[in-house]
Formats: C-alpha cells, structure tokens, sequence
C-alpha cells in the first residue's frame, strides 16, 4: 500500500498537479480525426500538405535517433510512407502542379532547436520533383534564414520570408527560371510572422498574430488560421495552452468562428492545410505529456471534416 501511494505521490509531482474537472471532462471535436499519431514512438510528424489531387499528405517526419528531419509522402488511403528526401529539411512548399517541391536545408544540430536561433545560418533553397525525386536547382538566398516559403498560383514564383540584417528582414520573390531574388516588402525584424499567398491574386497575406492563414481554395473570402499564443507571445504570463483554437475567418461577412479543433486540452498548433475540395483540412498539434506539460517537439497530425 505505501509503495502505491509513493507512486502516486511521484506522478502527481512529475505532472504538476492534478487535473482540474473541466479538463477531465474535456472532448474532442466529433468531426475530428487523428490521421498520424506519434504513439509515444521516436517519430513526430509537422507542416502537412494535401495534394493537389486529395490522394497524398505531404510532411516532415522528425526522427530522433538518429536525429533526422525527412521530407516524406503519405498515401491517404492506406497511409503508406514513402520518404522522399533525407537531407534535414526545416520547411518546404509544394507547388500547385504538384510536381515540384522547394524546401529549406538546414544542419543536423538545427532541427531540434528552436529555428529562430538558426538567423546567423545560410540557408540553402533546394527545389526537387516529386515523382523522380531529383534535384533540379538549387538556390542560396541573399537573407540568412528562411522562415516561411510558398509559391504563386501560376508556379513561376516562389515567395519566401527572410530574417537576418534589419535592412533586408522582408519578403521576397524568387523569379524560378532565371534565378532572380527581389526584395518585395521589408518587415519589423523583431517580430515573427507567418503568411499565406492570396489565391487569385498573390497578395502576400501576413500577421504575427494570426498564425498559419490558409485560403480555401474554392472560396477566397475564406481562411482558416491559428491564433497559438505560445508563438506570438513568447513572453507572455498568458495561459496560451487554454486559448489557442483554430478559426474559420470569412472577410466578406467579417465573422471569425471557432472550428473547436483542439485534440488536446493543453497544445499547440502547427501549419495548416485544406484538401482540395475545401471540406476537410489537416493540421499539426503538439501531443502533451502529462495535463500541463506540452513538448512542442511531439506533433501528431490531425484531420477536421468541415463540412
């Protein structure tokens, strides 16, 4: 009897402190469906991306023994993993053919950081086909590091979002058949932002508070986004792990509602994707470790129906 008190008395210590009944009566979303989890495995899964054509998921797999960080697909129906690239991949961005991938290369000792200590790198563009798997070119940006990249509806650009020296902190084009790097919008260097392309007109849409924006792609006056406090108020005495939620914002109504997509009562969200029917999208979530306690290393992906 004492040894199982002592046990209890060590859980409750390793957890904080026991679960308060709005969190043991929390539950999920019923349109809400775990699409990979990390079983408490050495393998975490971030920033998923539907295919063009609905059939594949694509995403970084982070391994932790040895500490790798893998492009790789997954087949919808069967789930199969088909690993595409292994070469550290930070973040990446398909293109809207579907035949092309540009990602972010990093070092080995970068992928468990936080990326933000990675602005004295060089980070290298490298931009592969996804059928071959080859490389077509590959591209050192004039910025030091890259914090977000997406590629214009027509595919002859890619925009992406450099952070180094406050003169050239912005977004810039990369023009992708010469090669052309042009400064198009300089941003405050202290502030962290994420942006999505407006899907008509390329309009660069960005916020250091709406994080992860992703159009609908049959409804342009619609975006999904994440309001996770832990990455816009870093250091903020504000419970982040209670508020954070995923909306549905329509800019021609001006309504946010939230999507009530949280799988966890304590996480935190990574980058968004809609299928291309806009009925469904997929998202990263930080999986927490006992109640409070929430390793932002430990993504499971996630999948709302929404309609």
């Amino acid at each position: 009897m004492k040894r199982i008190i002592l046990l209890m008395v060590v859980w409750i210590l390793i957890g904080g402190y026991c679960p308060t009944e709005e969190e043991r009566r929390f539950k999920r979303n019923p349109n809400l469906e775990l699409f990979l989890s990390d079983t408490l495995c050495e393998e975490h899964y971030f920033s998923p991306v539907f295919s063009p054509d609905g059939k594949k998921v694509y995403c970084i797999v982070r391994k932790l023994s040895p500490i790798q960080n893998l492009l790789v697909s997954i087949n919808i129906e069967d789930k199969k993993i088909d690993t595409i690239v292994r070469d550290s991949v930070l973040l990446f961005a398909l293109n809207h053919r579907g035949d092309e991938i540009a990602y972010v290369k990093g070092k080995t000792d970068d992928i468990c950081e936080d990326p933000w200590s990675r602005l004295n790198n060089e980070d290298k563009i490298v931009f592969i086909n996804t059928l071959t798997q080859s490389v077509i070119k590959e591209f050192n940006p004039f910025i030091a590091f890259v914090c977000d990249l997406e590629y214009t509806h027509d595919d002859s650009f890619l925009i992406f979002l450099g952070y180094g020296d406050t003169a050239k902190t912005g977004f810039y084009s990369l023009e992708l058949t010469s090669l052309k790097e042009t400064l198009l919008v300089k941003v405050i260097a202290n502030k962290r932002y994420t942006f999505t392309l407006h899907p008509e007109n390329d309009s660069i849409f960005y916020s250091d508070s709406l994080w992860y924006p992703e159009f609908n792609p049959l409804n342009s006056s619609e975006f999904v986004f994440s309001n996770d406090q832990n990455a816009s108020q870093w250091l903020s005495d504000e419970p982040w792990y209670i508020s954070c939620e995923l909306y549905l914002y329509d800019l021609k109504e001006n309504t946010k509602v939230s999507l009530n997509a949280k799988p966890y009562y304590y996480t935190s969200f990574g980058k968004i994707s809609f299928s291309p029917c806009g009925r469904k999208i997929i998202f990263s979530a930080a999986r927490p470790l006992i109640w409070e306690s929430v390793d932002f290393s430990r993504q499971e992906l996630w999948i709302l129906n929404l309609k």
